[in-house]
């Protein structure tokens, strides 16, 4: 690679006679080309002066300028037997009489081509030149309040390039006191003890010569309350059995924050205790006549598996029908997976070999197979989901455990993590909570549908058995709950009535009803059912609107059809019309026409 480098040192002059500058390209075995502009003190030169090329202190290069483009240009030859040396430049200025390093450096690389005479590089000869100081990059400091700025040296952010002395100053700070020693060391205080706040503060190098160069940088310091961390109170476990569904769980009422400072909630699903070998998946692909792809990546206990050891494998039932591992590509790894079958719509299932936790998961996620279909690419990826459960949490902060795979039970362990944000410290605290699913079905009730009535009419009963999926055959414990103005009577047959405490209320009323397995473990579900007694609702009436009768080209007058409407229960009104059909109807005409008998058509579509 070629390279131009600008080297930030103390520059040398010295002042002489022409040099006697020479170099025998026969001692060399390679050679690179320069061209190249003069600049002396980064301001064009003129003709009369010398560019030499050294590696250490051996001349490998020698030229003076042509006048070429409006520009004198130096086509300089420079010579080597090594590749990758340093090469440096100085130039002899005539006008000034004197020979003055150059700025710039090269690392030679053989037949290598440095500049154009239309794209020149440019070597800066320096003599007198007074550099201004440089000041950079001062970090900012945050402390809580209590705590001590950390001193720091003025000079490890001051770039200079000459010898002159710096002078360094301060200004900015309003509510802190800064001192800087004679070694530019920095010490801040606040200038009263209970100060809470933030001052930017500026410090400025200045040349301690007639031309007084300077240059300055900002810096905040911050005090901050004294931060309180995060504490995560007990987040219950929760055990449930087949089918049933984990309650969510608001994350922030467990939560501790005694400053109010904004938290970040995660979670972490555990690693189980047990672990698996890993499985001897394989498929023969000359069985089958069709196949379809998928290009996928797999999320596995709430992050994106990485790494070649895992195992993405495709089943109908237990038969594989495609197996593959991952590849790295594009920042991420991918599953390039062919599934094969002898027929169409079979449903494709997914399991999971994770080699980190060295266990088998289910795929949450299924596809029909369709023969040549393609599913997924590297740009847009098919996006799997293994292991028992998943974890959500929503921008409220509510977090919602999934079961991925139905035919699971036992206990997965999750961590919830809530962290300050925008703090000083980021502190955080951590809980862990245990999700169980026991091999004990839980009824399931769903779909029992609202009911609304008028006033002084009856609900209908409800047979709650008829809303229950109970796949044990537990004995179930109806109960209902959430009423107040409603009476609700369960029979021994599960059957349901819902009446009024009182016979002249109205309004709604919600009622949650649970069924509960008569067992030690007592497994539930229920279903909110809304009930309303509304106002009687009196029929719109609408009457005496006159009849119109008028002549040929007369035209009927307009009804407000409002003037002839009695409504009693000030219910919007929508209306509509329709034509009747007259009493004696007409025969259906004979229309015909002969196209023959005419010259011209025209089309309408209506």
């Amino acid at each position: 690679m070629k390279k131009l480098i600008l080297l930030s040192v103390l520059l040398t002059t010295v002042f002489a006679s022409p040099p006697d500058w020479n170099v025998n390209p026969a001692d060399y075995e390679m050679s690179a080309n320069v061209t190249c502009i003069l600049q002396l003190n980064f301001e064009p030169t003129g003709d009369g002066n010398i560019i030499g090329a050294f590696s250490g202190a051996e001349c490998v290069g020698v030229v003076t300028p042509i006048f070429a483009l409006d520009n004198w240009i130096y086509f300089l030859t420079v010579y080597s037997n090594t590749a990758d040396v340093e090469v440096i430049f100085k130039a002899y200025i005539q006008s000034e009489d004197a020979v003055a390093d150059i700025q710039e450096v090269i690392y030679f690389a053989p037949n290598a081509v440095y500049g154009s005479p239309t794209d020149p590089y440019v070597l800066n000869a320096i003599l007198g030149y007074d550099f201004a100081p440089v000041v950079l990059d001062i970090p900012d400091q945050m402390i809580e309040q209590g705590d001590s700025f950390s001193p720091f040296d003025l000079d490890d952010f001051l770039t200079t390039q000459d010898s002159d002395v710096i002078l360094w100053s301060v200004s900015g700070n309003t509510n802190l006191s800064v001192d800087i020693d004679e070694n530019a060391v920095v010490t801040i205080v606040p200038v009263n003890p209970d100060w809470i706040g933030a001052d930017t503060v500026t410090f400025s190098a200045t040349d301690d010569t007639e031309n007084g160069s300077s240059d300055w940088d900002e810096a905040t310091f911050t005090i901050v309350a004294v931060d309180d961390p995060p504490v995560i109170g007990n987040i219950p476990d929760q055990t449930i059995g087949f089918g049933g569904t984990f309650d969510s769980i608001d994350l922030d009422s467990f939560i501790i924050e005694s400053d109010g400072d904004e938290v970040a909630w995660t979670y972490e699903i555990l690693p189980p205790q047990e672990t698996t070998e890993p499985p001897g998946w394989t498929v023969n692909p000359s069985e089958y006549e069709m196949t379809m792809t998928v290009t996928a990546v797999v999320e596995s206990l709430g992050e994106e598996a990485e790494g070649s050891g895992h195992i993405l494998a495709a089943f109908t039932g237990d038969e594989c029908r495609g197996v593959t591992t991952a590849i790295y590509a594009l920042d991420r790894w991918f599953y390039f997976l062919t599934i094969y079958s002898n027929q169409s719509d079979e449903t494709i299932i997914f399991r999971f070999y994770n080699a980190d936790e060295q266990m088998i998961y289910a795929v949450k996620e299924t596809i029909q197979f369709v023969p040549n279909a393609s599913h997924g690419g590297p740009e847009a990826p098919y996006e799997f989901h293994a292991g028992n459960i998943g974890v959500d949490i929503d921008d409220d902060h509510f977090a919602q455990v999934i079961i991925i795979d139905n035919n699971w039970t036992g206990t997965e362990t999750v961590r919830f993590t809530a962290a300050e944000v925008g703090t000083l410290n980021n502190y955080s605290d951590s809980t862990e909570v245990t999700f169980t699913i026991l091999p004990d079905h839980t009824p399931l009730v769903s779909d029992i549908p609202d009911q609304s009535v008028e006033y002084g009419g009856s609900f209908d009963s409800i047979s709650l058995n008829d809303y229950l999926t109970e796949l044990d055959g537990d004995e179930i414990v109806w109960s209902a709950s959430g009423n107040t103005n409603l009476t609700v009577n369960i029979d021994a047959d599960a059957v349901a009535t819902v009446i009024p405490v009182n016979p002249d209320w109205m309004g709604n009323e919600t009622i949650t009803f649970t069924a509960a397995d008569d067992t030690e473990n007592g497994f539930s579900s229920s279903d909110d059912v809304v009930f309303a007694i509304l106002p009687i609702d009196h029929p719109p009436e609408l009457s005496g609107i006159p009849d119109q009768t008028i002549g040929i080209f007369g035209q009927f007058d307009s009804i407000n059809l409002n003037d002839y409407l009695t409504e009693l229960d000030g219910d919007e009104i929508a209306f509509s019309s329709r034509i009747e059909i007259p009493a004696i109807p007409e025969d259906t005409p004979v229309w015909t026409v002969n196209p023959s008998d005419y010259e011209l058509t025209m089309t309408v579509t209506a």
